[in-house]
């Protein structure tokens, strides 16, 4: 499943122009920001009576403790996940949520691809949940020095950048090599304070999504149905995964171009998976075991599954392993 979106690096100044243009909505945030979507969440709940809908929670800091009956809302929050003008970016996610129930409900049907516009938006949420992750989050954490260190590096050999940048900012003209040095300093500085509030990080995410949006509408779509078994749902779901390979995840060396597939749980009973064409599949208990696994092994801090599946049971055997 080769790709090369994710081989091309940002351009630094389109970014930073980015960054700005947003810097008036910086301070528009949504506090708690669902990494999984609720209305993803509700294909694992079952009707509680008064209680509504609710599903089970298991916390892997917790995981002998029993697991919490939640409803969808209480699930997969994390507060300021992005912490720049993140109710922009949350616009963006609307437009897959609104319709992603409909969507997973045709799944199920007997042809899941008789609806093309349901197959875009399951193909379009597995992008949404592969960027709205801790996995991408944790890899820009982890490559934001070395950006930091090779963007100064690279600066000294585009004086015209700089050129452009010092003037946009001071309107000023740059003179000699300190003038350079002085632009750069400061082209630095706001690097350095858009990585630290977050303004890098959310121009970064949408470009993720809108890459993996694409590239992945121009593959097939895998429906995999259980026949025994039920798929259970990390706070991580849509992992990229290879057959020559235990890693899993952009954090563990496999981003999605670089994967055979991606997959996502949508109910306990069926899985989507990315592959070269659509087609609906049969999996045995062996094979959703496998798939529950990476799901178990790959979240941050939670698992979610129907209730009464017994599925903690078999999470605590992964995380004891």
């Amino acid at each position: 499943m080769a790709s090369q979106h994710e081989d091309v690096p940002p351009d630094p100044e389109d970014l930073l122009n980015r960054v700005e243009r947003l810097r008036p909505f910086a301070g528009d945030l949504v506090q708690d920001q669902h990494i999984v979507s609720q209305v993803l969440l509700k294909q694992f709940t079952v009707n509680d009576g008064p209680s509504g809908y609710r599903l089970q929670d298991l916390s892997l800091k917790y995981p002998n403790a029993t697991p919490k009956r939640r409803s969808p809302r209480e699930c997969a929050k994390v507060p300021h996940f992005v912490k720049y003008a993140s109710r922009s970016l949350e616009m963006v996610w609307k437009a897959v949520e609104d319709h992603l129930g409909a969507a997973i409900i045709e799944m199920h049907s007997e042809d899941p691809f008789n609806d093309p516009a349901a197959v875009l938006l399951i193909k379009d949420a597995i992008a949404l949940h592969y960027c709205r992750s801790h996995l991408v989050r944790r890899v820009s954490d982890i490559a934001r020095d070395k950006t930091t260190l090779d963007t100064r590096k690279s600066l000294f050999k585009t004086p015209g950048l700089l050129t452009d940048f010092y003037f946009q900012r001071t309107g000023l003209l740059l003179e000699g090599a300190s003038g350079l040095t002085r632009a750069a300093g400061l082209l630095m500085a706001e690097i350095t304070e858009d990585f630290r509030n977050d303004g890098l990080l959310r121009v970064r995410i949408e470009d993720i999504f809108k890459a993996a949006r694409d590239f992945l509408r121009r593959m097939g779509l895998e429906i995999l149905r259980s026949t025994s078994g039920e798929f259970l749902i990390g706070d991580a779901p849509a992992l990229t995964i290879r057959s020559d390979s235990a890693a899993v995840g952009p954090l563990e060396g496999v981003p999605l171009g670089k994967a055979n597939s991606v997959f996502m749980p949508l109910s306990p009973t069926i899985c989507a998976a990315i592959g070269p064409k659509n087609l609906v599949g049969k999996v045995p208990q062996s094979a959703v075991d496998r798939l529950n696994r990476i799901q178990v092994k790959a979240a941050a801090e939670h698992v979610f599954f129907r209730p009464d599946s017994g599925l903690d049971k078999f999470a605590r055997c992964i995380l004891a392993e």
